[in-house]
């Protein structure tokens, strides 16, 4: 019958011939104990007369004089004999303390319990090395984020990448070495990094303009979905990940051996703290509990972090069932005397290079990234604004004229100038009786600019321009009638980190695009225009 009992252990004399798991202890009574060093659970003491080993399980102090307790050691661990009373207990080559002359050395024995399945007793319950019950759903274990909070929210999408139509070129700063090629796989909505050769330096890499914003107490996500041509071959190096030149989080196929990467340039120069997959201290992914990872297929992986300057900082991927598996992770708390890295408000970056000469051309496939903050969201932003000093006078004949512009400085406080600005409102005053077309332009290179730096800001201004040298892309237009202002609220109340109104140095940290308000007089005389630019700062 489906579900019915047996197996039951019996009272005696049934009882003589079943048996019940239990854990043994030999339990010490020890004296001598320096203040340091001391006794810690997890060492492996030998004994000084008897030569006998074992590994420590527990250690009781409470209640006993100054520098003794009881040991508990693992009787499964003990080796070479039985330990004796009045010898010296090593650690390594160390005399921690002695075996108290009236140790009785008391063995115990602990009953093992196990929770398992009714129908299928090779289902068991776990416990972690802290005594934790590993607790999980039909469908995957309670996801918790680096500050230990169960996440139960919908994650804010910080910023996202998906090649529908595309392979957004202009959202990157794009490096190609040597006969190096960047492809965008129009019937897979994927970009593809080749070396496209087998020469040392072929180079492919690709970062965001965009610096992602960090913010304190939140926990950062970056979901990325990458392919590899193959398994790994020597020459040959792919990287993919949240970083740049001097800090950041990354995977790293190397050879034949894949990392998972720390950089960092807190100690005054760039530091790669790279951990190979077998010593990855979760999961290594190889198939020993369950998982096997294949970089030539394509996984999601993913990393998430705590900065604060000493957080977590995690590395998994998705199982083929759905199960997000942590591999490995970088434990900076009570570990570092400087932050693991100098900032979390970083682009994400993909590369692919021939370190050596290779057998044969290399890829690196990426199909989709996502960069989510999980947590409330609520940025600290400051506003700033600027407006033409005095009217500027304009005709028909004039053309288009860039009457007001703002860009990012190529610095601030004398550090590459990474933070995000988005417009947020602006103004324009037409007190003549003339027509005008207002126009808002993303990325222009104008003629005749001379741009001013603004106290305590990262964004300067320009209201001298005549023209442009590349007009940049028309993200809004509008007509104003004679003899009327014009406000407009790009934001709308919110703070969405819009491509179409951010102002950003790019990744090359050279290019300064600006965003200019210009208008047109639609016929008629010349006219007076002032114009107002609000803009919101959001440095991270």
């Amino acid at each position: 019958m489906s579900g019915e009992e047996n197996g039951f252990i019996q009272l005696p004399p049934d009882s003589t011939g079943k048996k019940s798991g239990a854990a043994g202890r030999l339990v010490l009574d020890f004296s001598g104990e320096a203040v340091s060093p001391e006794f810690e659970v997890g060492q492996t003491i030998i004994g000084g007369t008897s030569n006998a080993s074992g590994k420590i399980t527990g250690i009781t102090r409470d209640g006993f004089a100054d520098g003794t307790g009881q040991l508990f050691v693992d009787l499964d661990s003990i080796s070479n004999g039985p330990f004796v009373v009045n010898e010296n207990l090593l650690v390594g080559a160390v005399t921690y303390g002695q075996v108290s002359s009236g140790s009785e050395l008391n063995e115990l024995f602990y009953q093992k319990d196990v929770l398992v399945d009714r129908d299928n007793p090779n289902r068991s319950l776990s416990l972690d090395d802290r005594g934790a019950a590993n607790v999980r759903f039909t469908d995957g274990q309670p996801s918790l984020s680096t500050f230990g909070g169960l996440v139960v929210d919908a994650p804010e999408q910080v910023r996202h990448y998906v090649y529908a139509y595309s392979g957004q070129d202009d959202r990157f700063h794009s490096i190609i070495s040597g006969n190096a090629e960047i492809n965008y796989e129009p019937n897979e909505r994927s970009v593809t990094f080749d070396t496209n050769g087998t020469a040392s330096g072929d180079l492919a890499r690709r970062t965001s303009h965009f610096y992602h914003p960090y913010q304190p107490g939140s926990m950062l996500r970056i979901l990325q979905t990458v392919v590899c041509g193959d398994e790994g071959k020597d020459g040959v190096r792919r990287r993919w990940g949240y970083f740049d030149d001097n800090n950041g989080l990354f995977w790293e196929s190397a050879g034949t051996d894949l990392y998972v990467v720390n950089r960092s340039n807190t100690n005054g120069s760039v530091v790669d703290t790279r951990i190979l997959q077998e010593d990855w201290n979760t999961d290594q992914l190889d198939g020993t509990t369950r998982f096997d990872l294949d970089i030539a297929k394509t996984n999601l992986y993913w990393i998430d972090f705590q900065w604060l300057g000493v957080g977590l900082a995690r590395f998994g991927v998705y199982e083929d069932d759905g199960t997000k598996t942590l591999a490995h992770v970088f434990k900076n708390p009570n570990n570092q005397i400087v932050p693991y890295m100098r900032q979390g408000t970083l682009p994400i970056r993909f590369e692919c290079e021939n370190t050596g000469t290779a057998v044969s051309s290399s890829e690196l496939k990426t199909i989709c990234t996502a960069v989510q903050n999980v947590g409330k969201s609520k940025r600290q932003l400051s506003s700033k604004s600027v407006c033409t000093s005095s009217p500027r006078t304009i005709s028909a004949a004039s053309g288009e004229v860039p009457i007001l512009s703002i860009r990012p400085s190529l610095t601030y406080n004398s550090l590459p100038n990474h933070t995000t600005s988005l417009v947020s409102t602006v103004n324009v005053y037409n007190p003549s009786a003339r027509n005008v077309l207002l126009r808002l332009r993303r990325g222009t290179v104008l003629d005749g600019a001379s741009f001013s730096s603004i106290i305590k800001s990262p964004v300067e201004y320009d209201q001298s321009a005549t023209g442009f040298f590349y007009e940049g892309e028309e993200i809004f237009a509008t007509f104003i009638p004679s003899g009327q202002s014009f406000s407009k609220d790009f934001l709308q109340s919110s703070n969405d980190y819009q491509d179409d109104v951010g102002v950003l140095l790019l990744a090359d940290e050279v290019t300064q695009p600006a965003n200019s308000v210009t208008l047109k007089v639609i016929d008629g005389d010349p006219t007076d225009v002032s114009v107002a630019i609000t803009w919101k700062e959001v440095i991270m």
